[in-house]
């Protein structure tokens, strides 16, 4: 009787001689695998960007692994180095690469063998004598013997599902396309749920959703099924269910067996080494399973963990607050409301439960805890969630907390919704009618509960994933008392471009506000971005606050890598962070809150994460040594400023110069800009398709950096955001031009300062700072007129008898902003707005200065005859190439043996704005 390998082979041949598509050999090498006693089955064609053409099971389900074909006259060892193959062999710890004839097995991403089972001319000839039948059968045992291991870890099945919801959920938006059923499913999540919704992130909705229920099924059974979830899923998941109904009606392998993977991977994973408690769920399950699986949704919403001692330190804080200032027993009160608006997996309610739970074991008794729970917090602490995962999560958690109190089959008031969405239409049904009247309750208790606490963690996303007008009228109107933030001391912002208030973050403190103003009193404690401290763009925002709530208490925990801020964040995120508490009680003696402000870089200089929660967990609102702040218009600022009332009435620049902008932006430097004009005047040619003669008309001079003037293709019809109306007046003429900021984003001393003669670019001064150009001359037709404004020209002209030219005025701007004196008395102050210039009361004086000005002027322009003086030389035998920058000994090299000597540290470390000038600009 002919082995298995030998049939093979000889109906391998016959298929051959048939000259078919590489998919008309997959039914062979399925019927070696049935005779090998296990099945294989051919995944669609649609999904093979996303798996291998063969999956290879047990007759129990299990997955052994995964074959990818190639025709029989194409190299597989070519096709091995393909990024198709690297990705299979890494996802697929079991991989077949094949051609038919040859085969590499991959065991964990590595090669174990390679057989090629006989030529591709003997296997035309049909001459077997060469075959290599016992190596191919020891490669097929090999391949067939490898058993999956049990996963064992929640980390370890978070990275093995990531990928296969990722590819779901692409099935899913693929199948969106053509599917009626799966649109009107769309359209109705859309018009009941989240208005904003749109198909990418609807795919992702669904995708994690049907995950998530398995997961939760899994966890309470030793292996599952998809048909058998529905009725495992627990009553508290009741929208889960109605979407994993939604999916199962439709016809499609594609989706069936995506599914199925899923599931495999879940019947995987050992319950028992992995002890699945809330905290494993939260840190290293979800966590993990977001960033594997698409780390820019993290960042878009804003999801982050919230280490356990910030949790602890806002719920304890609140506790206390609650029992000094508005007379309750802490969280243990029957008229107590609470609501985290942004749940997560609800890290901060089940602090709250625990801690909730200890108090009444303490006061009336253990035997109480069932009973409260369940006739007092179930109707009265809510949530909302607007992802599906960190929901599945919350509902399992508090589950588990439920059940260790003997409470069986209740939900939680938790739900799936927007917080910031308060109007949905009504849905009579809605997939069922459980669903409608879940919605319908959300949107009630956003609209008429009345909070007493609200808390937790709000996303960050500055790019802000809730924009609909509902929303951004609910910051730009007057609501129920609370004053809007787009507005101070009655005006409005005079902001160009306010987008700061559209942080996430800002919306969900505005919503705390809105609630705790309806119920007349309350607290609320969030751990936000710390911009909204001391950022001028935040000035109508803290006003309004201020006359919202009672007390203000803001833990500054800072770690803002943005301001280059020396101390390690508590997320791993960019931006600082801060805990806010507000407090509204009826203690309020004035129109505005009392602010405490503490900081953990200034106050107690921690500059750890473990650090700053040892700190955290020891401490709270009552024994932390708060300083005071004096919040005063125009800026209100949340900590303490040092003040200065003669500052505040000097002009600022933009009230001196009549017309100004921010630098432009090309939005393709690479293509616009250039040291070298010929190289410039040839790339744009070619790039745009245009005349060489044409591009040189529009060939200017850029300020692009410090001391680094190139070359620009100043066509604005071309760039991204040209400032024509200003930068026009700096094309032919002779001008001058002042670059200054109107805020610093970067920590240390204020350096913010330059002239030009030419147009500039965005980050002329700092990548991370707005930087703004104020031109000294306007030139209209023929007429050439200074830029200042009539407020200005009115204060020069009574200040001074003889009048000042011009060039005089802007040489003594330019030295008062050089001036030591002038950076170190203002220096705090210079960071929340445009600078502001005192003026002498003579105008010799004024002249005097202006000298110094206009010699710091030609220094910066390199126009000064001081400058042909050498006292620095050039050393080292090599290429003359700059290849790494470093300082060493009063030496900058600019490779390994070629340097530039002697120079000074202090003239190494010099900076203009952000630019340390001799490391990043001048060997350029």
């Amino acid at each position: 009787m002919k082995r298995a390998e030998e049939k093979y082979l000889e109906r391998l041949k016959e298929f051959l001689l048939l000259n078919l598509r590489e998919e008309g050999y997959y039914p062979l090498l399925i019927e070696l695998f049935k005779e090998k006693g296990i099945k294989a089955f051919q995944l669609p064609a649609k999904t093979k960007v996303g798996f291998p053409d063969i999956k290879v099971f047990q007759k129990d389900g299990f997955i052994i692994g995964y074959v990818e074909c190639k025709k029989p006259e194409e190299n597989i060892e070519k096709w091995a180095e393909s990024e198709q193959v690297k990705r299979y062999k890494n996802y697929f710890k079991n991989f077949l690469l094949t051609n038919f004839i040859s085969f590499k097995h991959f065991l964990k991403g590595k090669e174990v063998k390679t057989v090629e089972v006989v030529s591709y001319d003997d296997l035309k000839k049909g001459n077997f004598e060469k075959a290599n039948l016992e190596e191919f059968k020891d490669l097929l045992k090999d391949f067939i013997n490898h058993q999956e291991k049990p996963i064992k870890s929640v980390e370890e099945l978070a990275e093995n599902l990531a990928w296969r919801v990722r590819l779901l959920k692409d099935e899913i938006l693929k199948e969106l396309k053509v599917n009626s059923a799966l649109q009107e499913f769309l359209n109705l999540l859309k018009s009941y749920v989240i208005h904003t919704l749109k198909e990418e992130e609807f795919a992702d909705t669904i995708a994690q959703s049907l995950a998530y229920a398995l997961l939760i099924v899994r966890t309470k059974k030793d292996f599952i099924k998809k048909e058998d979830v529905i009725s495992d899923i627990p009553d508290s998941l009741t929208i889960i269910r109605d979407i994993f109904l939604e999916i199962l009606k439709i016809e499609g392998k594609e989706l069936s067996w995506i599914i199925e993977e899923i599931e495999n991977t879940l019947n995987l994973f050992d319950l028992k080494s992995a002890k699945l408690t809330p905290e494993e769920l939260t840190i290293h399950f979800y966590e993990t399973f977001l960033r594997a699986y698409n780390p820019k949704l993290r960042e878009i919403r804003g999801v982050y963990y919230t280490p356990k001692p910030i949790v602890k330190f806002i719920v304890k804080s609140i506790e206390e607050l609650l029992k000094k200032n508005f007379g309750l027993n802490g969280y243990f009160d029957e008229k107590l409301k609470l609501l985290d608006p942004a749940g997560g997996t609800l890290t901060f309610i089940l602090e709250v439960l625990e801690r909730l739970k200890e108090e009444i074991k303490e006061t009336i008794g253990s035997g109480m805890l069932k009973s409260y729970f369940e006739n007092t917090v179930l109707n009265n602490f809510f949530a909302f969630e607007l992802l599906p995962a960190p929901y599945v999560i919350g509902h399992l958690k508090v589950s588990q907390f439920l059940d260790s109190l003997g409470i069986k089959n209740k939900k939680f008031n938790f739900y799936l919704t927007n917080a910031l969405e308060f109007e949905h239409k009504t849905a009579g049904y809605l997939f069922s009618h459980r669903w409608a009247k879940e919605i319908q309750e959300a949107d009630r208790i956003k609209r008429e509960e009345r909070m007493l606490v609200i808390l937790g963690n709000p996303p960050y996303s500055g790019i802000s994933a809730n924009n609909s007008k509902e929303i951004n009228e609910f910051l730009k109107k007057d609501i129920d008392n609370c004053q809007n933030y787009y507005k101070v001391d009655g005006r409005k912002l005079e902001e160009k471009n306010p987008k700061w208030l559209q942080d996430d973050y800002v919306k969900f403190i505005r919503f705390g506000q809105w609630k705790i103003e309806k119920s007349g009193k309350g607290i609320v404690g969030f751990i936000t971005n710390h911009s909204y401290i001391d950022n001028p763009t935040f000035r109508g925002m803290r006003q309004s606050l201020l006359r919202t709530f009672d007390r203000i208490y803001i833990l500054d925990l800072h770690g803002n890598k943005r301001k280059k801020e020396p101390d390690e964040n508590v997320f791993d995120i960019q931006q600082g962070v801060a805990i806010g508490i507000f407090v509204k009680d009826g203690s309020k003696k004035g129109e505005y809150a009392e602010v405490y402000y503490h900081s953990t870089l200034e106050d107690e200089e921690l500059l750890t994460r473990n650090e700053k929660f040892d700190f955290l967990n020891s401490n709270s609102v009552e024994t932390v040594c708060w300083k005071k702040a004096e919040p005063k218009s125009p800026y209100y600022f949340f900590k303490p400023v040092l003040e200065n009332e003669e500052y505040q009435k000097f002009l600022r620049v933009d009230e001196i110069f009549k017309v100004y902008s921010v630098g432009i932006v090309t939005g393709k430097d690479k293509i616009f800009i250039d040291f070298d004009k010929e190289s410039l005047i040839n790339r744009i040619a070619n790039e745009l398709s245009l005349d060489v003669c044409k591009v040189k008309e529009f060939i200017q001079k850029i300020f692009y950096r410090p001391f680094d003037v190139r070359y620009i293709f100043y066509n604005p019809a071309y760039l991204e955001r040209a400032r024509e109306k200003v930068m026009k007046h700096m094309l032919s003429e002779e001008n001058l031009g002042l670059i200054t900021h109107k805020r610093e984003e970067i920590t240390g001393d204020w350096k913010h300062a330059f002239v030009t003669t030419c147009i500039t670019e965005h980050g002329s001064l700092s990548s991370k700072t707005t930087n703004y150009f104020f031109p000294l001359y306007l030139y209209t037709k023929n007429e050439k007129i200074p830029n200042f404004t009539e407020k200005f020209k009115n204060y020069i002209k009574e200040l001074y008898s003889e009048q000042p030219s011009p060039e005089e005025i802007f040489y003594y701007i330019y030295a008062v902003l050089y001036s030591p004196d002038y950076r170190e008395k203002y220096g705090e102050l210079l960071k929340y707005e445009f600078p502001r210039i005192p003026f002498p009361e003579s105008y010799e004086k004024l002249k005097e200065i202006a000298k110094f000005g206009e010699k710091l002027v030609r220094l910066h322009l390199l126009k000064d005859l001081s400058l042909n003086t050498f006292s620095v030389k050039f050393e080292g035998e090599g290429n003359n190439k700059v290849e790494k920058v470093s300082y060493k000994d009063e030496k900058v090299y600019i490779n390994k043996n070629q340097y530039f000597y002697p120079i000074r540290k202090e003239v190494w470390e010099y900076k203009v704005g952000g630019y340390q000038i001799l490391k990043k600009v001048a060997f350029r």
